[in-house]
């Protein structure tokens, strides 16, 4: 069973965790956690249900269970108080509540970073350092652009970043739509958007490719 929600992908076959197409790490537990939600979605999920999941024919505290929640949230890149993915019922136990995609647009939509490769879903994008690749560079703020898909039409907007987003060498002001080949800088880092072609391939970007700053 392979998921798509937005930037993430899950996929129980392979026990396999990626976000913004970048593998993360989760625990034999909180996989086996997560696959029970999933499975039960949207539909609420108890403790008492949770504990026989995980751990069967074994007292563990409570807090256990919460402690696995918090490491699914970070995998995803969820917000307890905001949750996109896992919500916390109170008293109760847990539920997934993520919107899935069906991970296919007619044309594939790709950003790439040097070697690495993003694939865009149908929903939005948060270009920042909470993607590993552009994670050390400090002139990147957190959540710093955003991209967003609408069919076959993309936009990038800038979200009050202190350096800014430059698309071809200027900044964006406001929503801006990409097109093919367009090369989206955010600090030191250069991003091709690129539609078509294969999503396994990977492509460099020359120093020609990278436009000067103001």
């Amino acid at each position: 069973m392979r998921l798509v929600f937005g930037e993430v992908v899950i996929d129980c076959d392979r026990r396999l965790v990626t976000r913004h197409g970048q593998e993360v790490h989760l625990s034999g537990k909180a996989f086996a956690l997560l696959e029970l939600l999933l499975q039960r979605r949207p539909n609420a999920v108890t403790r008492a249900e949770i504990f026989d999941h995980v751990w069967p024919d074994t007292f563990v505290s409570p807090s256990n269970v919460a402690t696995l929640a918090q490491e699914i949230r970070e995998a995803l890149g969820d917000d307890a108080r905001r949750p996109r993915f896992l919500r916390t019922i109170f008293g109760y136990g847990y539920s997934f509540i993520g919107d899935e995609s069906d991970g296919a647009t007619a044309v594939p939509l790709r950003l790439i970073i040097g070697t690495t490769q993003i694939e865009l879903a149908q929903r939005e994008t948060i270009l920042g350092r909470r993607i590993p690749i552009l994670a050390a560079d400090p002139a990147i703020s957190r959540d710093h652009a955003r991209i967003v898909v609408d069919g076959q039409r993309v936009f990038i907007e800038d979200l009050g970043s202190k350096n800014g987003t430059f698309v071809g060498g200027r900044r964006i002001e406001s929503s801006t739509e990409l097109v093919d080949g367009d090369v989206i800088s955010i600090g030191s880092a250069r991003i091709a958007f690129r539609t078509g072609g294969q999503p396994e391939s990977t492509m460099t970007l020359a120093s020609t490719d990278m436009p000067s700053l103001p």
